[in-house]
């Protein structure tokens, strides 16, 4: 059999209206002579000529016809006046359509609809690929789907990709669902993968996908989406509620295919959503993104746009063993004890047992992250977390507290609000270029004659990133800052005649092509000077100090100064 046009094709005239109650035969090829057509797979239920459309064009049933053999198609208004007539036209050979129901899947929501389910996945890769199509039905599964096969795509009818209050609301909104038998010990509702094995054989596959579902692990199924060793899929219209581990996992073989790269790359994800919800002490981490470390592959190269998950305490996005991936629009969020997001170190991943991993050159423009974000340094391992970086970081309701640990490198730009927003325990927060940290001294500072003096600074003016420690001659550079400019001036009480300078010093040596300001003659006046360092390479921990001399008789003072540490670069 062959399919010849599926239910619901939806057929139009020049101009690309429907044609509404529209009439359509099937011929021999070039005959007048209607052939024999069928609603269903198995050739038994034969249909009466013509097949009526509906009033918005579409066909109520499948047409069905023999294999191999050419048709002329005819399709009349429901006045009978010819719309068009088509010769040469082949039915869909070894069905690049299917449909889950002729393959006997029920879609009650209590009938277990696995083997059906995955029957259908397997004839349509053995003949090639193309659409798996599901009806607005709750699909009950009690083991894991395979798709192990290039081009199979899974059609569903659509998630219902909105938050809602409750659950049931939540499943009440998806048109297509499908849905764990919560009676099963959990495992991993539906996985796209190279190698079902996972024994080192084969290539690696891709294309297809998935779109348009629910999937609802019932508060016991362990992972929602995995895609294991993938390339080119395209994912879109996905939400995932109620799982105990992961919604979406991300990863690689831990054998190596035989043909080909074992990472999962240049796929594509949009409208991705997840949630658990109300689940309190739920430790499930949203989407999670890594690789093996006894394999060649990791998650790398991939496009996403529209992520919106929501945690309780797992942690929301997880980069793990990652690089080069790009978000649009990203929001992450943990009602309990969960990060927003985290880039992991070699050894702080969520699989470190077994893991040498770390995440590195990931961009994120436009992110709403409503619980901390971390980027992790390694604590046995070879690599910290380095070069991830977020554009437009923002909070609809609460400040995401950001922690860099020391080795970690990440560059954040933030949206709005004051400086110190999301302020750390002296933690370097943001990529822009800022001010940052600004100090003065109150009242005159004695300056002995030929002494090389630190000026101590006693007010601090701003300080968004600990820098600065009142009554102390030292700015501490913070952890994340690699490169920064500084500034400092000093007004001078009027004295005799004689020089005076002033000078940035880095670790209490002279920074390397940085002026020192010498003004030489000074007799009677007061007098203003000040260097600037232009930008300079630094590292967290170090001292950066102001030193003025003179050598004007006796005492003068330093009356006013002001010492600006800004434009920092921070990772």
């Amino acid at each position: 059999m062959s399919l010849l046009y599926p239910a619901g094709e939806r057929f139009g005239d020049a101009n690309l209206d429907p044609v509404g109650a529209g009439k359509l035969y099937v011929y021999d090829n070039g005959t007048p002579d209607q052939a024999s057509i069928w609603s269903d797979p198995e050739l038994t239920v034969a249909i009466t000529q013509p097949a009526v459309l509906d009033s918005g064009g579409l066909l109520q049933t499948n047409v069905y016809v023999t294999d191999g053999t050419r048709y002329t198609v005819k399709l009349d208004d429901s006045d009978d006046a010819e719309v068009f007539t088509r010769d040469n036209t082949w039915g869909w050979e070894d069905s690049l359509f299917y449909s889950v129901a002729n393959y006997g899947a029920v879609g009650d929501g209590s009938t277990d609809d696995t083997t059906a389910i995955q029957a259908a996945i397997d004839a349509i890769g053995t003949a090639g690929g193309g659409d798996l199509h599901f009806d607005s039905s709750v699909y009950l599964i009690s083991s894991t789907l395979i798709i192990d096969w290039d081009n199979v795509r899974l059609v569903g009818a659509g998630s219902g990709a909105a938050f809602r209050n409750t659950k049931a609301l939540q499943r009440s909104g998806a048109a297509t669902t499908i849905k764990w038998n919560s009676a099963i010990t959990g495992d991993v509702m539906i996985r796209f993968t190279s190698n079902a094995a996972d024994d080192g054989t084969g290539y690696v596959k891709g294309g297809g996908g998935m779109k348009g579902f629910f999937i609802d692990g019932a508060e016991t199924a362990t992972y929602g989406l995995e895609i294991i060793t993938w390339w080119g899929g395209q994912f879109d219209d996905i939400f995932v509620e109620a799982v105990t581990d992961r919604m979406y996992n991300l990863d690689c073989l831990a054998n190596d295919v035989v043909a080909g790269t074992n990472t999962i790359q240049h796929n594509s994800f949009t409208n991705i959503l997840g949630r658990v919800k109300n689940l309190t002490g739920n430790t499930a981490h949203g989407l999670v993104m890594g690789g093996p470390a006894t394999a060649s592959g990791n998650t790398s190269f991939n496009h996403f746009s529209n992520v919106h998950i929501e945690t309780e305490d797992g942690d929301a996005i997880v980069f793990a063993n990652t690089d080069n991936n790009l978000f649009y629009n990203l929001r992450g969020k943990a009602a309990g004890s969960g990060n927003a997001l985290v880039f992991h170190a070699d050894d702080t991943g969520p699989d470190n047992s077994t893991r040498d991993t770390h995440a590195r050159f990931n961009r994120i423009f436009g992110a709403e992250l409503d619980a901390p974000v971390v980027a992790k340094a390694t604590v046995a391992g070879s690599n910290h977390s380095f070069a991830n970086e977020i554009y437009g970081l923002s909070a609809s309701n609460n400040a995401p507290k950001v922690t860099i640990e020391t080795g970690a490198k990440v560059f954040i730009i933030r949206n709005g609000g004051a400086d110190n927003t999301y302020a750390n325990a002296g933690t370097t927060l943001f990529g822009r270029q800022r001010r940052g940290v600004e100090a003065s001294i109150s009242s005159n500072q004695s300056i002995t004659q030929n002494s090389t003096t630190e000026i101590v600074w006693n007010v601090e003016d701003r300080d968004d990133d600990g820098a600065f420690d009142g009554d102390d001659p030292d700015f501490v550079i913070p952890d994340g800052v690699y490169a920064a400019e500084f500034h400092a001036g000093i007004e001078w009480g009027a004295d005799a005649t004689g020089y005076r300078w002033l000078q940035i010093e880095q670790n209490n040596a002279t920074i390397q092509g940085a002026p020192k300001d010498t003004v030489a003659g000074i007799s009677g006046v007061t007098l203003c000077h000040s260097v600037s360092t232009g930008e300079i390479t630094v590292a967290p921990g170090d001292t950066m100090r102001v030193r003025v001399r003179h050598s004007s008789s006796g005492s003068i003072n330093a009356v006013t100064g002001k010492f600006t540490f800004f434009k920092a670069r921070w990772l």
